[in-house]
């Protein structure tokens, strides 16, 4: 009984899952945050419960996991958008106190 995906699918039995769920995912996070993993969710990815080629079953949750690589740094992206000629200009600039 425990196993059967028609009796978890009930609007109570679904609460129950969605929560541990949900306090599973916090604390994982926790522990790929301190060990510099990142972390990311999906929420639309199935939204309906449509057809879909990965696994019979609903879709409840989608979490990633994973290292970032290192050309993803805020200098990196200053660096792309100054080679756009996309530069952000120095607030002295922009606004005049008085």
């Amino acid at each position: 009984n425990a196993c059967n995906k028609d009796k978890y699918l009930n609007d109570r039995a679904l609460r129950d899952v969605l929560l541990e769920i949900g306090m599973f995912s916090t604390i994982l996070t926790g522990f790929c945050l301190e060990n510099k993993i990142d972390t990311a969710y999906t929420l639309c990815q199935f939204s309906k419960r449509t057809k879909q080629n990965l696994f019979d079953d609903v879709c409840l949750f989608i979490m990633s996991l994973g290292y970032r690589k290192n050309y993803y740094t805020k200098d990196w992206k200053k660096q792309y958008y100054e080679n756009r000629g996309e530069v952000k200009p120095k607030i002295e600039d922009i606004i005049i106190w008085k």
